[in-house]
């Protein structure tokens, strides 16, 4: 983490500010919680101002910065940002969303399979005990077909789908088929 953000310092050195922002982008920051090594704890010098031990502070050492995260944070971290908070998406919104991600010329091809792909979609969010699979399965399991679909000029085979879904869908949450 610190290695990222003295790259963009770096990057930032004799630039003009005013035209310029460098920018961290952490995914799945979340994940680093729970980080017996604590990683997280680096950013806190950093998010104040850009420094950490004996640094001293300067416009060019101050990085943007965007975690994302489908869990809250501690906080110690959330209250140096801004908390954007969604709720999620229904199905009606989940085949509005799946229609945009391909290819509009292949539409005649997916379009009609994208109310199945929610509502089985929805089915897993119903199921699942806790936050396994989420919205960038779906939204990956979409483009998959989709980029298919853009290849071979036509509908995909149920195996093709099948296989898809198993991609983005697979592993285990628990006792669930």
């Amino acid at each position: 983490i610190v290695g990222t953000f003295r790259q963009c310092q770096k990057y930032q050195q004799m630039k003009d500010l005013k035209q310029l922002t460098s920018v961290v982008i952490l995914d799945e920051v979340g994940l680093a919680e729970d980080s017996p090594n604590m990683p997280l704890k680096a950013l806190h010098p950093l998010l104040e101002d850009g420094c950490i031990d004996e640094d001293e502070p300067s416009p060019d050492k101050k990085v943007s910065f965007v975690g994302i995260s489908n869990w809250a944070l501690d906080p110690a971290k959330m209250n140096r940002g801004i908390l954007l908070s969604r709720i999620p998406p229904c199905e009606e919104d989940l085949v509005k969303i799946g229609r945009g991600i391909g290819n509009k010329t292949n539409g005649k091809f997916t379009d009609p399979l994208i109310p199945y792909l929610a509502a089985g979609y929805m089915a897993v969010m119903k199921k699942q005990p806790k936050a396994f699979f989420g919205l960038r399965d779906y939204y990956s399991l979409i483009k998959m077909i989709s980029v298919l679909v853009e290849k071979t000029k036509e509908r995909p085979s149920y195996r093709d789908i099948e296989l898809y879904v198993r991609r983005n869908f697979g592993g285990s949450f628990g006792d669930w088929d």
